[in-house]
């Protein structure tokens, strides 16, 4: 095994550990501040972004990874396409939320639904930039990334929890972990 790949290797489990143990962290505080019902309408809403969440990228990463050579057109090509694919699925789940919130008999769904799809557009801004940042082999800046952006979106979900946001505290994470990482790729 070469030392990139060890080192790859070596930060990806970091990055991965220091993410769970965030989260872990994050969740027992959270789980003191709000009330369980709060995570209830955060399940119900990540119901819908998960599933569209499968098809996040439709592949242009892998395939970008994997490509011998990247030009500039294709770069750009795969951004735009990805940026639109972004647009066109928060606008699909922008779309859904009246129908998820009539399924699950909940209106407070919808507006969590409506904000969480902006977690695509935001993402959909960074694809290209971490298929690169993974084809470059930069894995330590990789999980640089992602434990500054859990850190990041736990943070803003223990201050708006704190001062009474309720199930939206929990969206804020998600989005403030979307922007900081997002931010980190362009930065990178």
């Amino acid at each position: 095994m070469s030392s990139d790949a060890r080192t790859g290797i070596k930060w990806s489990a970091g990055a991965l550990l220091a993410r769970h143990l965030l989260h872990y962290a994050t969740m027992i505080v959270m789980s003191r501040l709000l009330a369980p019902s709060d995570f209830g309408l955060l399940a119900m809403a990540l119901v819908a972004v998960g599933f569209i969440g499968v098809f996040k990228d439709i592949g242009t990463s892998s395939a970008l990874i994997q490509r011998p050579q990247c030009s500039q057109e294709l770069l750009s090509t795969l951004f735009w396409m990805n940026a639109a694919f972004g647009i066109l699925s928060a606008g699909l789940l922008f779309a859904s939320a009246p129908f998820m919130a009539a399924f699950y008999g909940e209106p407070r769904v919808a507006p969590i639904t409506r904000l969480l799809s902006a977690s695509f557009v935001i993402s959909s801004f960074s694809a290209v930039n971490q298929a690169l940042l993974t084809r470059q082999m930069r894995f330590s800046v990789i999980g640089k990334i992602e434990a500054f952006s859990a850190l990041a979106g736990s943070l803003a979900a223990v201050v708006t929890a704190m001062s009474g946001e309720g199930a939206l505290s929990l969206v804020y994470q998600v989005l403030v972990s979307a922007c900081a990482t997002t931010a980190c790729h362009w930065i990178f």
